[in-house]
């Protein structure tokens, strides 16, 4: 996990997101964040839009296309990809899911579902404190083809 942006706190240290992906897009291109960002023309000032995305890159052109780069960003953060061979959620979704519930015990309002939020960027801040500490979803590998057919009784003895 890497956090790229973080201006939740003060909100001094947002960018326009056509703005940074010109600078930083190649660091999430093939990765998968999750991300904080406001549309200016449709929210007021305590709307936030929070969500993951497993094509970091394409996801923020996507909102800055739609909203014709009046899009400000304030946190992004990257995640490894679930290693080939190993079940379990993926690390992104698992942090997105615990950042909700955490979100829900402090008792901020949603709008529009799970999407949008309406509170200040301290309390989005002290959300993501706890997420952090809740650790890293747990993968287990794989059966292979061979331990399945180890476990599995013969045809004649299932019945």
């Amino acid at each position: 996990m890497v956090v790229l942006l973080n201006a939740l706190n003060d909100g001094k240290g947002r960018v326009v997101a056509k703005d940074w992906l010109v600078e930083n897009g190649s660091k999430i291109k093939d990765k998968h964040i999750f991300y904080i960002v406001r549309p200016r023309d449709i929210c007021d000032v305590l709307n936030f839009k929070l969500g993951k995305s497993h094509s970091g890159f394409n996801r923020i052109k996507q909102y800055s296309n739609l909203y014709c780069a009046d899009v400000w960003i304030y946190y992004i953060q990257t995640f490894n990809k679930r290693g080939d061979g190993l079940s379990g959620e993926q690390p992104v979704d698992y942090f997105e899911k615990s950042y909700i519930r955490n979100l829900k015990k402090m008792k901020v309002p949603f709008v529009r579902g799970n999407e949008f939020v309406r509170c200040s960027g301290r309390k989005m801040e002290q959300a993501l404190d706890l997420t952090y500490d809740m650790g890293d979803p747990i993968h287990t590998p794989l059966r292979t083809i061979l331990e399945r057919k180890q476990h599995e009784k013969p045809w004649w003895k299932r019945f």
